[in-house]
């Protein structure tokens, strides 16, 4: 299942409007295997994107290396699925992780995100939950009393990452912690409201997508981004 959880920052309705964007190439493997891709947290592009914290080690009782460590070998066993919750396209993730010719982004919403997972019993139970961006030279990552582990890690990021206004889904799995990457099955049918092509791509390049979609039987509008 996936669900909510008190660890995490959860102010999101089931409407919330939320954002995925592609490269041709991932959008062609998702259409084909069904499946979402979720990413080993210690593969992330950015080794920037989770600091380690002095004082989330003292807020632990444990050394920095002690911390460090721990810290570490959370996110080689931890996966994330991320979004964008946002009513409107983002050119930003347009730039970084699509393009505006042959990219594709799937809008949809949290509610149809969880009910795309959960249509069926599942043996992985998934958290979703919004991003907190935190001032690393102020704050701890998430709050004192709680256990360091998965949510307590890939939940929060610092500042620099706020425009991204992310949603996550994550677990952790420590009998599959040697694969870099694990997919994991979703109802595109359930899942999938709306697709948006590149601002520049052809005329034909969206005939084309819309009849990707209809042969895997997943009928939803095709339209072309406003964003150049």
């Amino acid at each position: 299942m996936i669900k909510r959880h008190s660890y995490v920052q959860n102010e999101f309705d089931d409407g919330a409007v939320i954002w995925k964007y592609y490269k041709l190439p991932r959008f062609l493997d998702l259409i084909e295997k069904r499946k979402l891709f979720f990413t080993r947290v210690d593969k992330f592009s950015d080794p920037n994107e989770f600091p380690i914290i002095a004082k989330d080690a003292q807020a632990f009782c444990m050394s920095i290396d002690d911390y460090r460590c721990e810290f570490e070998r959370i996110k080689r066993q931890s996966y994330v699925n991320c979004w964008r919750i946002d009513d409107n396209e983002s050119f930003g993730m347009w730039s970084a992780y699509s393009d505006l010719e042959t990219g594709i982004a799937i809008k949809t919403t949290a509610g149809k995100l969880i009910d795309a997972y959960n249509y069926n019993e599942r043996e992985v139970d998934i958290t979703i939950g919004k991003v907190r961006y935190i001032d690393e030279t102020n704050e701890m990552v998430q709050f004192p009393g709680r256990q360091l582990n998965c949510l307590y890690i890939v939940f929060a990021k610092t500042k620099p990452y706020e425009y991204e206004n992310e949603l996550r889904l994550a677990f952790e799995d420590s009998v599959n912690k040697d694969k870099e990457y694990l997919s994991i099955d979703f109802n595109l049918c359930t899942l999938i409201e709306e697709i948006r092509v590149g601002a520049m791509a052809h005329p034909l390049y969206v005939q084309m997508v819309e009849c990707i979609l209809k042969e895997n039987g997943i009928n939803v509008p095709v339209t072309k981004s406003n964003i150049k």
